[in-house]
């Protein structure tokens, strides 16, 4: 079940590919609609590039569900997300 933050280590997967292992911290949000958190993701910058440039990226989280990130700015290996219920 979800809490108001999220945290740990999750599973990037870029158009149905396991890719990379990533920290994220996300907050849940209370008001019902598409998105559910918002946060920050980290990882090697690399990755992050490759994140953008994904038709599907995803975040699988340690205990948890699936979800789909949509990229909002960041550098330097961080990255700003949103993230929907996949």
């Amino acid at each position: 079940m979800f809490t108001d933050e999220l945290s740990g280590d999750g599973m990037i997967v870029l158009d149905g590919e396991n890719v990379e292992k990533v920290y994220y911290w996300l907050t849940v949000i209370a008001e019902p609609g598409n998105v559910i958190a918002e946060g920050s993701i980290s990882g090697p910058e690399d990755v992050m590039k490759m994140i953008k440039k994904a038709k599907t990226a995803k975040l699988t989280l340690v205990d948890g569900p699936t979800l789909t990130l949509r990229c909002h700015g960041g550098k330097n290996g961080t990255r700003w997300v949103k993230a929907v219920l996949t």
